[in-house]
């Protein structure tokens, strides 16, 4: 007593957080996925002769202690006129899609980051074009009509070697006494070219060809950095979905409403539901089925990899939920069970409407379950 006067606030904490770890724990092991009475979950749990007494927490009353697993977002609550019932929150489930669409949000900021920096490249392109003294379009215009003129000169010119000496290198004169550009020019202008004065183009034979300008090869550059970039994410989300498709070969979220299912799951022996069968009322997150089970009407719980398709007798009404994967184009479809091959666990089945309305078709027992009613 001595000890817990001292600090009295630590020893219940630490009492508090060893009971909630347990309760937590034996609710995640018998009811995983159920809706069930808080005050059941209780009495099973303090059947353990070691477990930790609720009087030696902080909390007063199981109410205050169910109202507190709600507020810190571990288990829904509800408060009915049965009293208080909990479903427990998988903090697995959570932090698997808060990754993910971390991954996402992370993967946005990326791309925009590629986007301003490849703006910022083409930016600084221009600007380097501007300095250098115009831009591709008006040196393009320079040298073309430099080339034209030079054309045109060779084609006119008419002199002769006596008349090279005394005349300058840069012109000559024929017999109407026009100056024309002499055939040295036209050397030169190809010696020019040959030694990059003109770098925009490269000479090949009587052709010349535009090289790509520095801001073309930017562009393309960071245009193939992308497409490699959105490539390589591609192939990223192929590999994934070919791993995903061989650890599990059915079909994810089969389940729908209205259909006969039975339930496998070895948690919810106790409780006398494993291998019972009920119809299901509705779909929680896509995976999770509220299921009231039949004979007794309770409502139940249960993942979808916990549950089994059932197989009526010949006559009665199926719908095609595809869980064995081998259906293609018929999921969702009603159709009456014809006849049954126990040796191939297989069925014939007719769809009964729609476009495929009188098809006949045999389907393995986890493509198609009863319909209820």
């Amino acid at each position: 007593m001595e000890i817990f006067g001292q600090n009295p606030t630590k020893i219940v904490d630490a009492y508090s957080r060893d009971f909630e770890t347990s309760f937590l724990e034996h609710l995640r092991r018998t009811h995983p996925f159920s809706r069930v009475a808080a005050n059941l979950v209780y009495n099973e749990f303090i059947h353990d002769r070691n477990h930790v007494h609720m009087n030696s927490t902080k909390w007063i009353t199981l109410s205050d202690f169910v109202k507190y697993l709600g507020r810190e977002g571990k288990c829904k609550v509800e408060d009915t006129d049965k009293g208080w019932f909990i479903t427990l929150i998988h903090k697995e489930a959570q932090d698997l899609e808060k990754r993910k669409l971390k991954k996402e949000q992370t993967d946005r900021d990326a791309e925009e980051r590629q986007g301003r920096i490849l703006a910022a490249q083409v930016e600084r392109a221009h600007a380097a074009a501007g300095r250098g003294g115009g831009g591709p379009d008006e040196l393009d215009d320079d040298i073309q009509h430099e080339l034209d003129r030079e054309k045109l000169d060779q084609c006119s010119l008419g002199f002769s070697l006596q008349n090279v000496k005394g005349l300058d290198r840069g012109t000559t004169t024929n017999n109407d006494g026009r100056n024309k550009r002499s055939a040295f020019d036209a050397v030169g202008v190809a010696d020019d070219m040959e030694n990059g004065k003109s770098s925009e183009y490269a000479q090949d034979g009587h052709h010349r060809q535009k090289k790509k300008s520095k801001l073309e090869e930017l562009i393309e550059r960071d245009l193939k950095a992308k497409a490699s970039k959105q490539q390589l994410q591609q192939e990223q989300q192929e590999t994934a979905a070919a791993t995903a498709a061989l650890e599990s070969n059915i079909y994810k979220h089969w389940i729908r409403k209205n259909i006969v299912v039975k339930v496998m799951s070895p948690a919810l022996k106790p409780h006398g539901y494993y291998k019972q069968k009920g119809t299901i009322l509705d779909i929680i997150d896509g995976h999770i089925a509220e299921i009231e089970m039949l004979g007794s009407g309770d409502v139940v719980r249960v993942d979808e990899a916990e549950l089994e398709t059932v197989v009526p007798r010949p006559g009665g009404m199926v719908v095609i939920v595809g869980r064995g994967g081998k259906v293609k184009g018929l999921v969702g479809e009603e159709a009456e069970l014809e006849k049954i091959d126990t040796r191939a666990y297989q069925a014939k089945l007719r769809i009964k409407r729609g476009p495929h309305a009188g098809q006949s078709v045999w389907c393995e027992y986890d493509d198609f379950s009863k319909l209820d009613g």
